[in-house]
């Protein structure tokens, strides 16, 4: 199957069933990010080179079948996660696509399939690195910052002029706008408007790909935005810099967003920082929810208990 297959529009009234079905696949997969589509290739080509080395049908890929495929195939268990997930959604997609009922009954069966415990099946998984574990643990304790310390951070140099003016664009999105750190590796000029003073995010998370939301542009991050696009000929926002200074049109990774931020943070303690810090500010929740584009409520309540908690600290309570 390829799931990235292109439709061409002179065969859109073809009788073809089979080229039709594939049309549908690239008509629906091409709803998804570029990432996701890339994630699924990879794991469908794995999956379909170990069909062929043992002459069985990819295609009836159930949860006994999917299951001996990741056993062959170790890994760390997010890794294991994630393919199960792409086979999922790529034997829904073929379920849905071809309308077959073999296929449709092995989709449900994958839906209902847990990874087993690692203690359980310990061929199946490579076990990450001790340094890398703790350097995931050290990343997930996240603070909210302190206003003297996001000073700080916008206040910094780096090693030539243009790395500290995109750097400072960077941290201001993520500070000021509340933007996550692929947000801003995806971010261009086209979706920045001066003018009326917002940012289009594109395919947000828990968005669908083609779903745009617009955060504003406080005029800290209109600055400093104004600086780098004077330096930044190019379309990205995130972009390379040399080491002479050179701006470079090859986007930065999101590890590298996160060490801009240096080791005393993370990326999505900006986040944190905005919701904490509006909250703190008198800010309404539902305003703050809409400004981080949290999805659920839920999720905005908690940096709300966090900050009912801090003031409860002054109640007093007779000793």
């Amino acid at each position: 199957m390829n799931a990235l297959a292109t439709i061409n529009t002179n065969t859109i009234d073809t009788t073809d069933s089979e080229l039709r079905q594939r049309m549908n696949r690239a008509a629906i997969a091409g709803t998804k990010s570029a990432a996701t589509r890339k994630a699924w290739d990879a794991t469908w080509s794995m999956y379909t080179a170990w069909c062929e080395a043992r002459g069985i049908d990819a295609l009836q890929a159930d949860a006994a079948q999917v299951l001996a495929f990741l056993m062959d195939h170790p890994a760390a268990y997010t890794t294991q996660q994630a393919r199960l997930s792409h086979m999922r959604s790529i034997m829904r997609l073929e379920a849905d696509t071809t309308g077959r009922a073999d296929i449709a009954h092995n989709a449900a069966l994958l839906k209902l399939l847990k990874l087993p415990k690692m203690e359980d099946a310990p061929g199946m998984y490579k076990a990450a690195k001790p340094a890398r574990q703790q350097e995931r643990k050290e990343r997930r304790a996240g603070r909210a910052l302190t206003a003297h310390e996001v000073y700080q951070q916008l206040d910094r140099t780096w090693n030539t002029p243009e790395a500290t003016a995109r750097n400072r664009a960077i941290l201001a999105l993520m500070l000021y706008a509340g933007l996550r750190r692929g947000e801003v590796v995806k971010l261009s000029w086209s979706d920045i408007d001066m003018q009326e003073g917002v940012i289009a995010i594109r395919g947000a998370k828990k968005r669908d790909a083609n779903h745009v939301d617009y955060v504003p542009m406080r005029e800290e991050v209109r600055k400093a935005l104004a600086q780098w696009r004077a330096i930044n000929p190019y379309s990205r926002i995130a972009v390379r810099i040399g080491q002479k200074g050179n701006v470079i049109d090859t986007p930065l990774t999101g590890e590298a967003i996160r060490l801009i931020m240096g080791d005393d943070a993370m990326p999505h303690d900006a986040r944190r920082t905005l919701a904490t810090r509006a909250l703190e500010a008198g800010a309404p929740i539902n305003s703050v929810q809409q400004l981080l584009r949290h999805a659920s409520a839920d999720t905005t309540l908690r940096y709300a208990k966090y900050v009912d908690a801090k003031a409860l600290a002054s109640v007093k309570i007779g000793y």
